[in-house]
């Protein structure tokens, strides 16, 4: 993370600490996080999508009720998707 990276993010508010080092730690964690949600969102979107698929798209995109059941099934925090 560069200077110019920190400086921009401590205007934004999302870093405050003092020293360098910690704001680059703080920036890192930021990212990740933001990027975990992202994620966690697409995944339940794509639960969402997957619960009101006709039998007959079901079995277009190659998976069975049970399939479907068991990605449904899963806390709304797991992000890996079908077969993973």
């Amino acid at each position: 993370m560069t200077t110019a990276n920190i400086q921009s993010l401590k205007g934004l508010g999302i870093i405050r600490k003092a020293d360098a080092a910690a704001k680059a730690q703080n920036a890192v964690m930021v990212v990740i996080s933001g990027k975990w949600v992202m994620q966690m969102l697409q995944s339940r979107r794509t639960r969402r999508h997957l619960a009101q698929l006709s039998d007959h798209l079901l079995a277009d995109i190659g998976l069975t009720e049970e399939q479907r059941q068991a990605e449904l099934l899963k806390p709304f925090w797991k992000i890996q998707g079908l077969g993973r």
